[in-house]
């Protein structure tokens, strides 16, 4: 037979037991939970996040396609006032073609971010991961794809990547490009 001092002493520690493992338990769940990230909550007909964040994004897009256009206009006012003031004309022709190439540079990409695609083979994780369908790790496949084998040659290569298929290919197929 146990003693009563004894058998309480067994009770509480298997009390404690209990208490810590359902602590643990609870501890565990709710890092889990707030690692998870809502995407909409509401009720219909509201706006969701999302679309909060695509307006935001293409808010964002404008801005920056403003300002390029602003500093293609200043190279130019630059480069026409280079023109006139120099006296060296190889060098002013020189520095016209260097400028010239850069302008096309810059007014592709402004034609991209108002077309809204995004080229493959300049992306970055997040441009890719505003796609939908593509989330962190398969935005890292892509670019890892992208660099093995020297960037895509057609939108249609992108299906090799591990994780897209033809559905992940139908979604983003109008919101991509190669060039």
């Amino acid at each position: 037979m146990v003693p009563k001092g004894k058998k309480w002493i067994r009770k509480g520690k298997f009390c404690l037991l209990l208490f810590l493992l359902c602590s643990l338990l609870y501890l565990f769940l709710s890092v889990k939970e707030s690692g998870e990230k809502v995407l909409y909550q509401g009720r219909a007909g509201e706006q969701s996040e999302a679309a909060e964040a695509t307006e935001k994004e293409t808010d964002v897009m404008e801005k920056e396609t403003d300002a390029i256009e602003k500093e293609i206009d200043a190279m130019e006012k630059k480069t026409e006032s280079a023109a006139e003031n120099s006296s060296h004309a190889i060098q002013d022709s020189e520095d016209e073609t260097e400028n010239g190439s850069v302008k096309e540079q810059v007014k592709e990409l402004v034609s991209e971010k108002k077309s809204g695609k995004i080229n493959i083979n300049t992306a970055t994780s997040e441009e890719l991961q505003s796609l939908k369908g593509i989330g962190p790790s398969t935005a890292s496949s892509i670019i890892a794809y992208r660099e093995e084998y020297g960037g895509f040659s057609s939108i249609e290569e992108i299906m090799n990547v591990k994780r897209i298929g033809e559905k992940t290919f139908a979604k983003i197929k109008d919101r991509i490009s190669v060039d």
